[in-house]
């Protein structure tokens, strides 16, 4: 995880590309730390599993309710 953000900051990579949310981290405050720092703007998530686009109200409200149900 460290690499793959490490590279993010660096413009190494555009996106993060992930099997499953849940496999992100297990943590709500985590997640939210990760989405303010990296993926509000600058940088995409892309989950294979789940089909969230985090761009919308919509998306992000499900990415929560999905991200407490694996805490």
């Amino acid at each position: 995880m460290e690499k793959a953000l490490k590279m993010l900051e660096a413009r190494e990579a555009e996106a993060l590309v992930i099997v499953k949310l849940d496999r992100l981290n297990r943590s709500v405050r985590d997640l939210d730390c990760l989405l303010e720092k990296y993926f509000s703007e600058r940088f995409s998530l892309m989950s294979v599993g789940e089909q969230v686009d985090i761009r919308t109200a919509a998306g992000r409200l499900v990415l929560n309710v999905l991200m407490s149900v694996a805490q």
